[in-house]
């Protein structure tokens, strides 16, 4: 795909920037990962921060702006905060985002603190989405996450304290019934939080997206559609939608 040849239909749009990395690789996971190894963090960065300076040559560019920004993975919350400000601000300097624009960032629990998070709100993420999937320690280990239930407890409770009001839970189908997702615990996840503050959400298994390290995905009526996208190459763009 050219920037010169190719163009969106839209002047607003959404950003996707996928961070591929991962400590391991979960069982069910179809999307784009990498191994966690030494340097490899170090040398994607600046890879990526170019990339969304050639995207910012395409004749097309200086006529958009941004919705709202996703982070997904892998696993974003394996960045350093001074990465993702670097990131952030090379986004925001090329592409204007909206005064509201939502910019949200995948994280595990087992790779979070207070201080990691509230680096994350200094450089400007709004919205941090945990990668739960479970808050029965039998079921975790089956999914091969690395978090146990107390933990993500803990990355949500850390998440409030780093000043996040918008903070959402992945619950993962993976042979877990919904009645048993609704009469457990992890839809308790939540319920110390204001109503409106947080979500956690049961969602189904991801599809499989033959995803390049990163790119840009088109923004639908969810948050997960917009990730859904098959057959998606490095860049794309889209209009965005009503949003989550």
């Amino acid at each position: 795909m050219s920037f010169a040849t190719w163009a969106p239909r839209a002047v607003e749009l959404g950003a996707y920037l996928h961070i591929p990395f991962c400590t391991q690789r979960c069982g069910y996971c179809s999307f784009n990962t990498a191994p966690d190894a030494p340097g490899a963090v170090a040398r994607f960065v600046p890879a990526l921060l170019g990339e969304i300076g050639l995207a910012a040559t395409a004749p097309w560019a200086a006529a958009v702006h941004l919705k709202s920004v996703f982070l997904g993975g892998g696993t974003p919350s394996l960045l350093p905060p001074e990465a993702m400000a670097a990131i952030l601000d090379r986004l925001r300097a090329h592409f204007p985002l909206e005064p509201s624009a939502e910019i949200t960032v995948e994280c595990n629990p087992e790779s979070v603190s207070v201080e990691r998070l509230a680096g994350y709100r200094h450089a400007g993420v709004t919205r941090i989405s945990l990668g739960v999937q479970s808050l029965d320690d039998r079921i975790l280990p089956t999914l091969d996450r690395l978090h146990t239930a107390a933990q993500a407890r803990e990355a949500f409770d850390a998440a409030r304290a780093a000043g996040f009001r918008a903070r959402s839970a992945d619950l993962g189908g993976h042979g877990q019934r919904r009645a048993g997702l609704a009469a457990g615990s992890s839809l308790r996840l939540c319920s110390h939080a204001r109503r409106g503050q947080s979500l956690a959400r049961a969602r189904r298994v991801r599809s499989a997206s033959r995803r390049t390290s990163w790119g840009w995905a088109p923004t639908g009526r969810g948050e997960r559609k917009s990730r859904d996208s098959s057959r998606r190459t490095s860049w794309g763009w889209a209009p965005t939608g009503r949003g989550e």
